[in-house]
């Protein structure tokens, strides 16, 4: 539509003084409709209630990744995460800890400590996604079931790592967070009956 404008705007072939008078205001308009272009504001709607409070392995871990000015960055920032993956534990591999509906074959287990903090492993043989499982693993461990719980998936987005996943790894993501929550509560539950 633009366009349209534009050409009108600047057309030579308009010569008669009605079609003249006509290029003037196509010209107005067009000025117009690029000034409200370019100076009307974004706004950002806050949400009604604030994201819940991450635990502070995680929080520092979005913060970081919030400060990396590229896409390119936070991408290869996740590489790195999937060299740095812990070893998981040799039973880890089994179809209960498999995160449905990932891309990748993804596999997360929890434990529980004596002092009611959880300790997650994962392993995935994708390499992004893999750097997915160690921000969750490293993040997460060390929290109790309630703070887990509590972790609200709208951090990717705030940490600005969702700009660098396709909508596939963005959903395997959240069946990560998702297992891993249920995995925490049957780790304590475990620990309970033991008791």
């Amino acid at each position: 539509m633009l366009a349209f404008f534009h050409f009108l705007a600047h057309s030579t072939l308009l010569k008669s003084p009605l079609l003249k008078s006509l290029q003037h205001h196509m010209s107005l308009v067009f000025f117009l409709l690029l000034l409200a272009a370019v100076a009307t504001p974004t706004f950002q709607f806050s949400s009604p209630v604030p994201p819940s409070p991450l635990p502070p392995t995680l929080e520092s871990m979005v913060a970081s990744f919030s400060q990396l000015p590229s896409e390119k960055l936070r991408y290869k920032q996740l590489l790195y995460l999937a060299q740095t993956l812990p070893p998981a534990p040799p039973d880890l591999c089994v179809p209960e800890n498999k995160v449905p509906g990932c891309l990748s074959t993804v596999f997360v287990s929890a434990e529980t400590d004596l002092d009611g903090k959880i300790t997650f492993y994962g392993e995935s043989d994708g390499l992004l996604t893999k750097g997915l499982v160690n921000l969750l693993v490293s993040g997460l461990s060390g929290s109790t079931i309630a703070e887990i719980e509590a972790v609200d998936s709208s951090f990717i987005t705030r940490s600005g790592i969702d700009q660098s996943l396709t909508p596939g790894r963005n959903n395997g993501f959240l069946n990560m967070l998702g297992l891993m929550k249920v995995k925490a509560r049957q780790a304590g539950e475990a620990e309970k009956e033991q008791r």
